[in-house]
């Protein structure tokens, strides 16, 4: 194989057994990273586990406040293949796909990334496997220009961070993250990046299964906590953060920037932010002992339909920033303290921190919402990867 898999991990030990187990599975060979930021008894057990799986699986610690980026970014420096991808401890990758992806960028070098489908699931519990939705499955960014990918990604966003890369592009898109101190903001910075650098595949088959979990333990990670938090300098932060992508952009390529590409990146964060955020999940935050029952009425306020594109920018502009207006500004008249109290309330971290373990030969069963729209071959490709490989 010519992809190595890192896999990040914190605190989540029975997690990254099945996500290990799940990659191992497929391919016996494959090169594995894990980077390990657990507290000291959770480093014990992936220790056990990964003497388990096998070989070519390099373990990596490090201390439990270190920053994501910051290490993957020490990770990187230990991978030997041409390509690269991430896997979070709590997700499952299609390792058949991931090696369709690297066939694709080979043959195609102006796509700097590949990858393909991803299906929510859940672990329901142990022994069965719940596939809920499909989570992404967008359309190939492949704009000749860089500013045409970028509002591409915007208007419809998707992270591109799990997505099969050149171990160069992977490298240089965790620099491009370190342009915020904010993780919603860094998850950004690293897919505009990649947008910026070159076109992004997206094969039409299932690449990853995703799990997502509660980002409330991440600090100013959702839209709505973000903004909750931060509302008063969050075109400023992001303007700074989009100037230095563009800086590193121009001294990494040596060559002059698009015309238009900063005012691209600020409007496309606009429709970025109104259609990603949920108004009355944001006022539950910015205002939580305010009845749920008044914020009815941020319910009726919805993301314009329209796909924009460059030369309609001034006319969408300012309709778009009144619309922001009017809704963030009918939640701060009623702001009060956002307590950690009411930050944490309805949360359990352990709930997600721990999960559920399926057995090999898991039971997999289809939500109601993705009956009609999965076909026959997908869920028998993954009962059958499933079964081989299992998760203990």
């Amino acid at each position: 194989m010519s992809i190595t898999i890192i896999v990040p991990t914190h605190n989540r030990s029975r997690l990254l057994k099945g996500c290990l187990e799940f990659i191992r599975g497929q391919d016996s060979n494959i090169e594995i990273i894990v980077a390990d930021s657990s507290s000291e008894a959770d480093k014990i057990l992936n220790r056990t586990v990964i003497e388990r799986i096998g070989s070519n699986v390099i373990y990596i610690e490090f201390d439990p406040a270190v920053l994501l980026v910051e290490k993957l970014s020490r990770v990187v420096g230990h991978v030997s293949t041409p390509f690269v991808c991430a896997c979070a401890d709590d997700d499952y990758i299609i390792v058949k796909s991931a090696s369709r992806c690297v066939d694709y960028l080979v043959r195609n070098p102006e796509y700097v990334a590949c990858h393909g489908r991803y299906l929510h699931f859940s672990l329901v519990a142990p022994g069965q496997i719940r596939l809920d939705h499909w989570e992404y499955r967008g359309p190939s960014l492949d704009g000749d220009r860089p500013s045409k990918r970028v509002m591409d990604l915007l208007v419809n966003y998707e992270a591109l961070f799990y997505a099969v890369q050149s171990t160069s592009t992977f490298r240089m898109s965790l620099d491009a993250m370190k342009t915020s101190p904010f993780n919603m903001l860094r998850e950004l910075a690293g897919a505009l990046w990649i947008a910026m650098a070159g076109k992004v595949k997206r094969l039409d088959s299932v690449y990853y299964l995703r799990q997502a979990g509660d980002s409330s333990m991440h600090a100013h990670a959702t839209p709505e906590n973000y903004l909750a938090k931060r509302f008063p300098t969050i075109f400023s932060e992001y303007a700074s953060m989009a100037t230095g992508l563009i800086e590193k952009f121009q001294h990494h390529y040596q060559s002059k920037v698009e015309d238009g590409l900063f005012d691209v990146l600020c409007f496309g964060f606009l429709v970025h932010l109104y259609k990603s955020i949920d108004l009355v999940d944001l006022a539950k935050l910015m205002i939580p002992r305010y009845p749920v029952s008044d914020l009815a009425r941020l319910r009726r306020i919805r993301p314009p339909t329209w796909a924009p594109t460059l030369h309609r920018f001034r006319m969408h502009l300012r309709g778009l920033r009144q619309r922001i207006a009017h809704a963030v500004g009918y939640v701060r008249k009623r702001i009060r303290p956002l307590t950690e109290d009411a930050h944490r309330e309805g949360y359990s971290a352990d709930a997600h921190r721990e999960g559920y373990s399926a057995s090999k030969g898991a039971s997999i069963s289809i939500s109601r919402k993705l009956l009609g729209d999965l076909p026959k071959s997908v869920r028998s490709e993954i009962e059958e990867i499933f079964a081989r490989g299992g998760l203990r």
